[in-house]
């Protein structure tokens, strides 16, 4: 929906200066071309302003995903933030994710920008992901591995992590990936994860160190 109505929009402001150009000088062609370059440049720059945020509040975040995706969409999961909620899903037969900022009346949409996001990937084989947006507190992490059986994963900050994906390997010899996530609150102490016994350090760039 988020995008069918962008689009829908493209067309009427575009048809709206091809009206307003008939009046001017120029060729059929020359207008054509400018209407077709207003089409194909204002149209992106819509999907950038959520301007539903002014007078629209959702109910709940699968409603945010949902309108957000294009064609078909599922929710996989949804790990609760202070600020924000990440919701990881199916769109199209993809695999995407979203940020939904919170309000005391319900869900809004997020606004792109101010992502940071790193992604450290240890010598055992450990995916270690941390996402963090400028205007919100604490951070977003995902873990995974390949693995015969699920992980064992606790960190300093008594963070809950919460299965988000088991996929299948390729064939019977390659294990299961497992895929976990969690919010990790604001802290001035160091923070620190412990998966499968194996315990790694976040430095002041995001990135992960084995520390035990």
């Amino acid at each position: 929906m988020y995008g069918t109505i962008r689009f829908l929009i493209g067309l009427l402001c575009s048809f709206g200066l091809e009206v307003c150009f008939r009046k001017s000088s120029l060729s059929v062609k020359k207008r054509r071309i400018w209407v077709i370059v207003f089409f194909m440049l204002f149209t992106p720059l819509l999907n950038l302003l959520p301007f539903e945020n002014l007078f629209w509040t959702f109910h709940s975040p699968e409603e945010v995903y949902a309108y957000r995706s294009f064609g078909p969409s599922h929710v996989v999961s949804i790990v609760s933030g202070e600020d924000y909620d990440k919701i990881v899903g199916t769109s199209r037969g993809s695999r995407t994710y979203d940020f939904v900022p919170k309000t005391e009346k319900g869900w809004k949409i997020w606004v792109y920008g101010g992502l940071k996001e790193e992604t450290t990937i240890t010598d055992e084989g450990l995916f270690l992901c941390c996402q963090s947006i400028r205007s919100a507190k604490g951070f977003f992490l995902t873990v995974g591995a390949f693995s015969s059986s699920p992980l064992e994963i606790s960190d300093s900050r008594g963070s809950e992590f919460t299965l988000i994906e088991k996929a299948e390997g390729a064939s019977e010899q390659v294990h299961p990936f497992y895929s976990y996530g969690a919010y990790v609150a604001d802290s001035e102490d160091p923070y620190s994860v412990t998966v499968d016994g194996a315990s790694f350090r976040l430095d002041d760039f995001m990135h992960f160190t084995r520390i035990g």
